[in-house]
């Protein structure tokens, strides 16, 4: 559990960690390692110095975090307290701040500003890392070779940052995830880097084209321009982020890999397919639950609700989620536009068969309910063309990707355009987990089952 060399093939430690004010003295009890001094590199007061170290550190990685930039991390109000351990008013548990910052020693001074709590949090990070502890997410480097000037920053790669939470801040200590939060610590580019040397997928999709900043890069700024604090949400209660979760794979894996557009989609996608699932139950749990008020032409009618299209339709709704407007916004005018481009020809043919259609039935008469008949036709195809909602857009992109991706012309702008859709996508994936919820009214919990 302790900093460790690798001499020869075999590992070592520094499995004695002393503290003299600032400096830490790491030795090998079985003096197979020299005594290595480490100090902490900012001037902090001991009377500052917490007695007991309970803070529990995360390693992150964001690309957009500027060195000099110190982040409040704050979670829901009721779930976290004050110092003096009553109701918090802002919910900050912790601060985010780069390695690289704390151990830059001409301007770390003036980027921890001389304040109490950025220099703890600091203090307890390094404390944490010496000592090696259970309460930091990635473990530092086994060093190779012994090394008597052994720097702290051999520890980390140099782009990392740490996420440091006091724990006496929680409401319930124990019950604090740091995966229940990857979700929304994604929106402001945040990834938790569970190795070392880990190249990460950043999503830098535009909202749109023209603009300077990416859209993770703009709720960056954001934090940061009103008030240098990021505020995040749990996902979604009724999702369970476990290690052996598809959800737990996606945000520790698959969203990190740079793989090609079409891959991703369908890893993407396949938290449409495990959401889509719970919403069919829900649904078919509320209709027996209901049966009594339908007749059963009415019920039966109900049941043809349960395609695949209608379900997705339900599951983007607002009974079950929630996402940004000008997001989905985006997305739906991207993906119109490429298909509508894409299918034109197709479009002619069958606006030219229905056209064609209605004809027929003019020229041969159908009896009394031929302007019936039309009507039908007619209101079908104004239908087909004034209700492509966001979740039929994107249903029907998913069914031309994995159907009929040969029918897109390879070309780079048509790569393009659709690796915009798909990194828009993602992000839409990322609001779906933290939002999905139950409606109120049902509580399967509750329905008895046969």
């Amino acid at each position: 559990m302790y900093i460790k060399v690798n001499l020869q093939d075999v590992e070592h430690e520094y499995n004695k960690v002393v503290r003299e004010d600032l400096l830490y003295r790491l030795s090998n009890s079985a003096g197979n390692l020299s005594e290595v001094d480490i100090s902490f590199p900012l001037q902090i007061s001991e009377g500052v110095i917490p007695a007991e170290n309970t803070s529990r550190v995360f390693v992150l990685k964001n690309y957009y975090h500027a060195i000099n930039n110190i982040l409040e991390f704050r979670i829901e109000q009721n779930l976290a307290l004050k110092p003096c351990g009553t109701p918090s008013v802002n919910g900050v548990i912790g601060n985010i701040f780069s390695l690289k910052a704390l151990l830059d020693e001409d301007n770390n001074t003036d980027i921890f500003g001389n304040k109490r709590y950025p220099e703890v949090y600091a203090f307890t990070a390094f404390d944490i890392v010496l000592k090696n502890t259970d309460k930091i997410s990635l473990k530092p480097k086994v060093i190779g070779g012994e090394q008597n000037d052994l720097l702290f920053s051999d520890l980390y790669d140099d782009d990392v940052l740490f996420l440091v939470i006091n724990e006496r801040l929680l409401v319930n200590p124990h019950d604090f995830k740091i995966e229940n939060y990857l979700c929304d610590l994604y929106k402001y580019g945040f990834y938790i880097a569970d190795q070392h040397n880990l190249e990460i997928s950043y999503n830098d999709v535009k909202l749109r084209e023209g603009d300077e900043l990416t859209l993770i890069e703009e709720n960056y700024n954001e934090a940061v321009n009103n008030g240098n604090f990021i505020k995040v949400v749990e996902s979604s209660n009724s999702i369970k982020i476990t290690l052996d979760s598809y959800y737990y794979t996606l945000l520790y894996k698959y969203i990190l890999e740079k793989n090609d557009a079409l891959n991703r989609f369908i890893v993407l996608y396949q938290i449409i397919e495990l959401l889509k699932d719970g919403v069919l139950e829900i649904e078919i749990l509320s209709l027996l639950e209901n049966a009594s008020n339908y007749n059963g032409h009415t019920l039966r009618a109900k049941t043809n609700d349960f395609s695949d299209a209608k379900l997705i339709n339900r599951l983007f709704s607002s009974d079950y989620s929630k996402f940004s407007a000008n997001v989905t916004k985006a997305l739906s005018e991207s993906i119109k536009k490429l298909l509508d481009e894409n299918n034109e020809q197709e479009e002619n043919e069958k606006n030219n068969f229905t056209v064609n259609l209605q004809s027929w039935f003019r020229n041969n008469p159908f009896g009394e309910n031929e302007d019936a008949v039309i009507e039908t036709i007619t209101n079908f195809e104004i239908s087909k063309r004034i209700k492509d909602t966001f979740p039929k857009l994107l249903y029907k992109f998913r069914n031309v990707l994995l159907h009929n991706y040969s029918s897109f012309p390879n070309d780079k702008n048509t790569v393009k355009r659709i690796k915009t859709i798909i990194k828009l996508f993602e992000y839409v994936i990322i609001e779906l987990i933290i939002s999905f919820k139950k409606p109120n009214e049902i509580e399967i919990e509750k329905i008895e089952r046969g």
